[in-house]
């Protein structure tokens, strides 16, 4: 829901390149938040993980794949090859976003459906178990009205902010959307970790990382002018593509940990978790030498 009210409101306000920055930046970020669940259990992580998580790690590697090059074609000129590349004012890779994350779910539907549910109950107690359904239904619902409000304000204010310090919009939308929409995720998966429920922490992560690719495609039909991918200017389109390929490059470390059984570590931390680490790190840079490059025009 974050990514969601905070990417149509900055679209809905013309600005595309912030809305694709805090997509990517969602998706870089919660990578991170995979280090920062290693590193709350001594032991490494993703040899103890389900081989189920690779479907969507997989999935999401995809649909970021489609986007570089939607964002390819958008940065063409030729009318014959940006006609290849909508519907409309309704970018063509939006609808294959739709079709293969639809697909990809009955898929991983079908694999949850033929593998053994645990019996495990959650290991530590909250406040909240001696609560009815009701009250809990109540709650929720009240949680979700507050991100509902606080995201239409965060993309407001992160414009605001971008403008003020003449930040590039990828930048801003990768820092300043990226990583504030994903504190959910960042409290999901430090919670599960608590519990020992490290599937359940990665499945948030990996999930997530499908769903936001939806959340732009939502933000490509809400703004009507043209396409998102078109939309933006060349030193913008060449960031969000170094982005989303560092994405799926961090998203295959953790697949191939995954798929492994890696035990390597340094110090108390996966070597996966490492690399993750570095290429976040690199992400940031990249977008940021990109601001200082709107800062010398």
């Amino acid at each position: 829901m974050p990514e969601l009210v905070s990417t149509i409101t900055v679209a809905l306000r013309g600005d595309t390149a912030m809305a694709i920055g805090g997509i990517l930046g969602s998706v870089l970020f919660n990578l991170f938040i995979l280090v920062v669940v290693d590193l709350l259990d001594p032991n490494t992580i993703y040899h103890r993980l389900s081989m189920n998580h690779a479907f969507t790690g997989i999935l999401g590697c995809v649909l970021l794949a489609i986007l570089i090059a939607g964002l390819a074609f958008g940065m063409l000129n030729e009318k014959a090859l940006n006609s290849l590349n909508s519907i409309g004012t309704v970018g063509v890779p939006s609808i294959l976003i739709f079709i293969f994350y639809f697909v990809g779910q009955l898929v991983i539907l079908q694999i949850a459906k033929t593998t053994e549910a645990e019996k495990e109950t959650m290991k530590l107690a909250t406040r909240f178990d001696n609560l009815s359904l009701k009250n809990l239904i109540m709650i929720y619902l009240g949680i979700a009205l507050v991100i509902l409000v606080a995201a239409n304000y965060l993309g407001i204010y992160a414009e605001k902010i971008a403008a003020n310090y003449h930040l590039s919009a990828t930048f801003a939308g990768a820092t300043l959307l990226g990583i504030i929409t994903s504190l959910p995720e960042v409290t999901n998966a430090v919670t599960c970790a608590r519990q020992k429920e490290f599937d359940l922490a990665i499945g948030n992560i990996l999930g997530a990382n499908a769903f936001v690719l939806i959340v732009l495609a939502i933000a490509d039909i809400v703004y009507i002018k043209n396409t998102l991918y078109s939309s933006l200017s060349s030193t913008d389109s060449v960031s969000s593509i170094i982005m989303a390929s560092i994405a799926i490059i961090m998203q295959g470390i953790a697949m191939a940990a995954l798929v492994s059984r890696s035990k390597h570590q340094i110090w108390r931390i996966g070597f996966a978790s490492v690399l993750l680490l570095i290429f976040y790190i690199i992400s940031l840079i990249v977008s940021y030498r990109f601001s200082s490059v709107v800062k010398a025009f």
